[in-house]
C-alpha cells in the first residue's frame, strides 16, 4: 500500500514537472499579400493545428504569438521576440510563411524575411536564430518557408502503427531529450520557395506530413529531426523540379530546404 502511495506520488511530481514545460509557438505569415495571401493562409491554418498536436503530444503548455495580416512587420516581430518570457526547460517553434530573399552581403547562407528590411537585422534567420536562443529555452526551432533568392519577391489522415505510448515516446525523442537549436528553411541560396492554391508551401506541406508520418510509424529510438528534415528536403526538391519560375535566373528551377541542426543530448 505504501509503495502504490509511493508510486502514485512519483508519478504526479513527474505529470507535474512535464506540464510545468510550455511550447512556445510563434507564428508570423503575410496573408494579405495579393500574390502568396491565399497559400500562406493555408500554410498558418496548418501549422497552428500542427503545434496544438504536437504540444498534446510531448506534454507541453502551448503558448501562442500569431501574426498575420497587417499586423506581420518587422516591428511586431522584434517586439514579440523581446517580450518573451521563457523558461529554462521551454520549447521555442519560430514559423514564417511569405516572402523572403538573401542579402548576400551578409555571408549568411539562410534567407531573411521579406518583412524586414536589410537594415532590420532581426529579420536575418541567422540573426533571428541568435536572438530566440538567447531567451534560454531549452530547444528552440527556426522555420521558414521563404524564398531565398539574392533580390527580394513580390494533411492526409492516415492510420496508426504505433502504440499511444510509442508515438508518446517519439515526442518526448524530439521535443525533450535535447537541447540546441535548429533552423530549417524553405529553400536554398539563390532559390525560390513554390507553392499552389492546394497544398500551400511546399516545404511547409511536406514537412508537416513528414513529421506526423514518422510519429505514426518510427520507433522512438530512430526518430529524429535529421531524419525528418532529410526526407523533406528530398521530397520539396522532387516536387519542385521542372518548375518554371519566371526569374531572372532560368537555370534554377527547383527548390532545396537549407537546414541547420545543433543539438545535444540531455537525456536518454
Amino acid at each position: 500500500m505504501i509503495k502504490s502511495i509511493l508510486g502514485g506520488l512519483i508519478l504526479l511530481a513527474s505529470c507535474v514537472t512535464m506540464q510545468g514545460q510550455t511550447l512556445h509557438a510563434i507564428y508570423f505569415g503575410q496573408t494579405r499579400d495579393t500574390s502568396i495571401g491565399r497559400s500562406v493562409y493555408l500554410d498558418i491554418i496548418k501549422w497552428e493545428r500542427a503545434m496544438e498536436t504536437m504540444a498534446n503530444g510531448a506534454n507541453l503548455s502551448l503558448e501562442v504569438e500569431m501574426r498575420t495580416g497587417p499586423d506581420c512587420t518587422c516591428s511586431e516581430l522584434q517586439r514579440v521576440i523581446d517580450g518573451l518570457d521563457v523558461g529554462s526547460n521551454d520549447v521555442i517553434w519560430f514559423y514564417y510563411s511569405g516572402h523572403g530573399y538573401n542579402d548576400t552581403r551578409d555571408g549568411c547562407a539562410f534567407p531573411s524575411v521579406g518583412i524586414c528590411r536589410p537594415s532590420q537585422s532581426v529579420g536575418q534567420y541567422c540573426t533571428l536564430t541568435q536572438q530566440l536562443r538567447s531567451k534560454g529555452a531549452r530547444l528552440t526551432l527556426v522555420f521558414g518557408d521563404l524564398c531565398n533568392t539574392a533580390i527580394p519577391i513580390n494533411d492526409p489522415t492516415v492510420a496508426a502503427t504505433n502504440e499511444p505510448l510509442e508515438m508518446y515516446k517519439c515526442y518526448q525523442e524530439l521535443f525533450l531529450n535535447h537541447t540546441g537549436y535548429i533552423t530549417a528553411v524553405a529553400a536554398s541560396q539563390h532559390e525560390y520557395a513554390y507553392c499552389d492554391l492546394k497544398d500551400g508551401g511546399y516545404f511547409t506541406h511536406f514537412f508537416l506530413r513528414t513529421f506526423h508520418h514518422h510519429i505514426k510509424y518510427t520507433k522512438a529510438k530512430d526518430i529524429s529531426w535529421d531524419l525528418i528534415l532529410k526526407e523533406v528536403k528530398t521530397k520539396v526538391y522532387n516536387r519542385s523540379v521542372g518548375i518554371v519560375s519566371g526569374s531572372a535566373r532560368d537555370d534554377v528551377t527547383y527548390q532545396t530546404p537549407y537546414y541547420d541542426i545543433n543539438l545535444r543530448r540531455v537525456r536518454q
